[in-house]
Parts: C-alpha cells; structure tokens; sequence
C-alpha cells in the first residue's frame, strides 16, 4: 500500500531452487529464508499460490506460524474449473481438435497466411492478429541489393543474423491459460466466413508442393459443421464471462478478495438459455466445479475477512450458511470442555466415596448423581454461520492486538527497570501476566 492507499506489487526478492523434484519442505525453507532475510516475521498479512500440491501445503502449513492467511489464487482455481468441465465431453474435443489444426495450418504455412489475410480485409474484419518474429538467415540469403549492413559496416559473408519482422498469426492455445483455448475456438467462430473462403481458393492453388496441396485439402474436412458451429455459439457464451473475471480480478488497481465469491456464482447464464446438450453438459459440469472450488460453507478465513469488511457483501446469503471451521472448532471446544467436566466429576465422586468411607452413615446414593455419565456435558452455543466465524476472527485479532501491546509495554518497562514486580525474575515471568 502506498502512501497515498494505492496497491503496488513489488518482488522484493527471488530464491532460486535447484532441487530435481520441489516438495513443500524445500518451499518452506526458501519461504523462512525469504521472510528472514527481508525482517517479514510478523508483517506478513496474506498468502497466495497457485494449485500445486506442494507450495499449497507449504503455506498451509505455515499459516499459524505466520499468523496469515492463505487465498488460493482465483485465476488458476477458474483455470482448474473450466479445464475439468470440458474434459471428456467428446462433441467439444473434436471441436477444439479442429480449432487448433487450422491455427496450426495458418501459423506454419506462409501461403495460407497470404490468402486468409487477403479475405480478411475484404470482409473488413480489421487486422490480424500481429507478432513480431526472429528469423536467422546467413548473410548469403541476403540479396545484394539490399544494402544491408550493421553499424555502417557491410556484413561480412559467413556471418548470420537475427532478422525481426512482422508476420500474421492465426491465435494457438496455451495450455497453461485456459482463455487461450477460448480465444481460439472464438476466432474460429467468428470468422467462419473468411475461412470459409480461404479454404476455396487455397483448394484452387496450383503453384504450390504436393505436400501443401494435401494440406489445404486437409484443411476443408476441418473446417466445422453448421452443427459444430451452434454448439460452439453456445458454449463461447457460455465461457465468455469466465474469461471476463479472468482478466477483471487480476487487475492491481484495487483488491478484489472480497469479490470473488459472488463474481464467481454470477458467472454462468440461466440454463433455460442454453438448446445444445453439449452446452447444458458443459454448463453442469462448469457447475459443479466452481461449487467444490468456491465451496459456501469453507471459506478461507482470510477471504471471509475481506468480504465481511466490504460493505457490498453485507446482504449476501451466504452469511447465514454453516461454516466448517467454526464447526470443527466448536466440536473440539466441546471435546476438551467435557473432558475437563468429565475429570471433574471423576475427581469430585472419588472425593465423596472418601467421604462416605470415612462416615459410613452417609447415604451413598448421592454420590451416584456425581459419575460422569450422568453428567453430560452441552454448554448452548450460537450457530456456527460463516458470520459467527468472521465475527470470532475479528474479536481474536483485537485481543491478540491487546495481548502483543501488553507484552510490549511490559518488555519497555522491564527495561527501563520502572516495573518489575518480581525483583531479579526472569522475562518470562514479567510477561506471564500479560498473557
């Protein structure tokens, strides 16, 4: 946060790993080691990662130490989502097959590229996508008349160079951005009529190898079906907002923690919308994924912080939804609490049976009301809602605030020699009544 109360992202630090396989006790000692070097004990407020087993178990691990929480990061968890929701739907595999075939027709050939282009611009769809390339050559290749040189010299005849240049590029899918798919099968769609064409001429091309002839054949069996295309309409409609959140809750300008939930369950459109099976398998699938990685009943403390302090979350349902760390903690405050009632009655029924062997006129069956097991134990607590859990959060970290300003101030007098009870005593014991 900068003084003026704008975000800023700064990498303050880099630790490079060079063990052969990375579990999560490599990451926490490059992670201690990080904190230590930079003085972080005690300043760090939250964590993030993405879902790879190991960093996610080695911030897990170290949230109590830290005193932070960790918040998956929202981007890879969607990715996670949509990646699983299409998985195995064979209908969207062929289509996606056929996608990325004819990105990779126009990204290696250079007279499919020349052609799409020319239909690209009589069907005034704008430019195509641009990227600017190194291409080596050996200084042979270069035409004389090119006068090309390098800092004014001529360049010498067995010398190669790396010549930039701007080349068209049909859009490849990245398998680490799921969006990139999207971005791909979008194009497709959207351009159908350019490729429509392009695969008629290029089909006319004579002047070109064998090998590229075939390609271009090729090419017309995977242009898609009027079929294919309405199930494609369909799930890019229903994939556009996913991609939207993408790119809208990584931006840095402003915190968006406390958004995500209901950003992420406002994301699919009414299924009633949707005509193709395809579609409304994608759409239960997408479903399901996001309820079991957002669920509503275990949410991260950290993220159920953010959200209880934003005033735009106040009337969100979810409040009044159990919470499974409140419930876990209630459970085992019960446990421990009818332990300690347990040894108690234990204790206090040994003490009457004493009592009545020292007086045997004393009526034994009164000490029978005193056995544990006719002692239960159920001190009445208020619902375990995520409210209760972000209200117990809150009050923890003000008396944990009050305790660490104690311990403070008795740490100042004990060295100012102004307070010390206990004359020469150690500092623990100084500090024990503060705790």
């Amino acid at each position: 946060m900068t003084r003026d109360h704008r975000l800023s992202s700064i990498v303050i630090g880099m630790e490079r790993i060079l063990a052969v396989k990375v579990n999560a006790d490599i990451l926490t000692t490059a992670i201690n080691k990080a904190i230590g070097a930079w003085s972080l004990e005690g300043k760090v407020v939250g964590m993030t990662s993405d879902q790879g087993s190991n960093i996610k178990k080695s911030l897990r691990e170290q949230e109590d130490r830290l005193g932070a929480h960790w918040i998956p990061c929202t981007s890879h968890l969607l990715q996670g989502c949509v990646n699983k929701a299409w998985a195995k739907i064979p209908a969207f595999a062929v289509i996606a097959k056929k996608c990325t075939w004819i990105s990779h027709l126009f990204n290696g050939n250079s007279t499919a590229r020349a052609v799409i282009k020319q239909h690209w611009t009589a069907h005034k769809h704008g430019a195509l996508s641009v990227r600017r390339v190194a291409i080596p050559i050996a200084s042979s290749d270069i035409p004389a008349s090119s006068n090309l040189s390098t800092n004014g010299d001529a360049v010498p005849p067995s010398a190669s160079l790396t010549v930039w240049t701007t080349m068209f590029f049909f859009v490849s899918a990245n398998v680490t951005r799921w969006n990139s798919k999207l971005h791909l099968v979008e194009r497709v769609y959207s351009y159908r009529a350019v490729l429509e064409a392009t695969s008629q001429e290029l089909l006319l091309k004579r002047d070109v190898p064998s090998e590229e002839r075939k390609k271009f054949r090729e090419f017309r069996n995977q242009l898609l079906s009027v079929e294919e295309l309405n199930v494609l309409g369909e799930i890019i409609e229903l994939l556009r907002p996913a991609a939207e959140l993408t790119h809208c809750i990584g931006r840095s300008g402003y915190s968006t923690i406390s958004q995500v939930y209901r950003k992420v369950y406002s994301l699919l459109p009414p299924v009633a919308t949707l005509q193709n099976e395809v579609a409304q398998t994608m759409y239960m699938k997408l479903q399901a994924q996001i309820e079991a990685a957002w669920p509503r009943d275990d949410i991260s403390d950290g993220m159920l912080l953010s959200m209880y302090f934003n005033p735009g979350c106040t009337g969100d349902e979810l409040w009044d939804r159990v919470n499974a760390h409140q419930v876990s903690e209630h459970a085992a405050e019960d446990a421990a609490e009818a332990a300690e009632a347990t040894k108690a009655a234990v204790k206090a029924a040994e003490t009457t049976a004493q009592s009545v062997e020292q007086d045997p006129a004393r009526d034994q069956s009164s000490s029978l009301d005193l056995l544990p097991a006719q002692l239960p134990y159920k001190r009445t607590r208020p619902a375990p809602t995520n409210r209760l859990r972000a209200e117990t959060l809150v009050y923890r970290a003000i008396i944990q605030r009050q305790l660490d300003l104690a311990i403070e101030k008795r740490k100042s007098d004990l060295a100012d020699n102004t307070f010390n009870p206990i004359g020469d005593a150690s500092e623990e014991a100084v500090l024990r009544p503060a705790q």
